[in-house]
């Protein structure tokens, strides 16, 4: 389940780096949120391309959380968003509503592709596993027949 999607998503992981650099670009204020015990996807793995990437970015580390952290401290998380939303609705200004749809439809269109390629892996791997035990059974009965 979990674990299976965690290492399919990483060995097809599509390249947001474009799409990052564009949010960056933007006049829309962003945060990133990790668990400050993520052991999926490690903060120190990627923080030297989020630097370069996205430098305007506020990053938020939520305790006593790994991978979900809005899941594993619901609290600390849901506090962080309020006051967060409560910031932007004063903070934004000259927000484009145009260039934000157009960077959530492109996000989306990723991924949705990115959960095709996932389920397609899935059949794939599904067959292979098939494939293997068809295999044992021929061998079985071949060396039987010696």
């Amino acid at each position: 389940g979990f674990a299976r999607a965690l290492i399919s998503t990483r060995k097809n992981h599509i390249n947001l780096d474009k799409e990052n650099g564009y949010i960056n670009k933007s006049e829309i204020p962003f945060f990133t949120i990790w668990g400050d015990s993520d052991s999926a996807v490690v903060y120190s793995d990627f923080k030297e391309k989020l630097n370069k990437i996205m430098p305007r970015r506020k990053e938020y580390f939520i305790s006593e959380s790994g991978h979900l952290p809005n899941k594993e401290n619901i609290s600390e998380f849901e506090n962080l968003l309020f006051e967060n939303i409560l910031k932007l609705e004063v903070d934004t200004k000259g927000f484009s509503e145009k260039e934000f749809l157009n960077l959530k439809n492109t996000i989306s269109e990723k991924q949705t592709s990115l959960s095709q390629m996932d389920q397609q892996i899935g059949g794939i791997l599904g067959k292979i596993d098939k494939a293997k035990r068809q295999i044992e059974i021929i061998q079985k009965v071949i060396l039987k027949e010696l």
